[in-house]
Formats: structure tokens, C-alpha cells, sequence
């Protein structure tokens, strides 16, 4: 299994991605604060990845504040990950869902735990 971690640092997000050979996923695990300070932040991590074809899981449920800024980092990661044929799943829990719903792209994401 590989890895790659982000430090929270200034902007409060921490990133761990991870390769789940055996599962065929990517697992992109998201902590802290998603907003403006997060800008490019997934894009960047999950590149390195992006060789092995492998849908990815980008789980929020440790993600204690997301804004309209962390929603457009996510369509960022949607759209890059579409262009190359990956598929994303997105790990939320209720709060994080509102975020979706208000801004009318609820439709838009797949929303899961893992891939199946």
C-alpha cells in the first residue's frame, strides 16, 4: 500500500491518500477545515496516484468545516478525475451532505464509503 500525507499546518486540513491494491481504490481521507485554504490541496495529493486507473474514495467524515470554496476543490478533483475516466466517491456524513443540497450539486457526486 502506498501513502502520501499533507500536514494541517496554517490552513487546519490535513490529507492522507492511500492506494487499497487488494480493493482496487484510492482512499483520499480528509480532516479538518475544507475552504478556501484547501485550494489545489486535493488535486495535488491524488496525483501521484493517478497512474493506477483506480477509482478513488475521498472520505469527509473527519472534516469539521466545509465551505462553497472546499465544495469547488471537490468539483476540482470530480472534474480532473472524469477527464482520465476515474470514478470519485465521496464519504460524507449528514452535515457535509446540507453543504451539497444547498448548493444544488447533490446530484452531481457519487456518495458512498467504498466503490461497490
Amino acid at each position: 500500500m502506498d501513502e502520501s500525507r499533507g500536514k494541517a499546518g496554517q490552513n487546519g486540513l490535513e490529507l492522507r491518500t492511500r492506494a487499497h491494491d487488494p480493493a482496487g481504490t484510492i482512499r483520499m481521507e480528509v480532516a479538518g477545515e475544507l475552504d478556501l485554504r484547501a485550494s489545489g490541496r486535493l488535486v495535488r495529493s491524488i496525483e501521484p496516484f493517478l497512474q493506477r486507473r483506480m477509482p478513488v474514495v475521498v472520505d469527509l467524515t473527519e472534516v469539521s468545516f466545509i465551505d462553497s470554496a472546499g465544495l469547488l476543490e471537490l468539483w476540482r478533483l470530480r472534474e480532473s478525475l472524469a477527464g482520465v475516466g476515474i470514478e470519485l466517491v465521496v464519504a460524507a456524513d449528514p452535515s457535509h451532505m446540507r453543504v451539497f443540497r444547498l448548493a444544488g450539486v447533490e446530484d452531481r457526486f457519487r456518495f458512498g464509503s467504498d466503490v461497490s
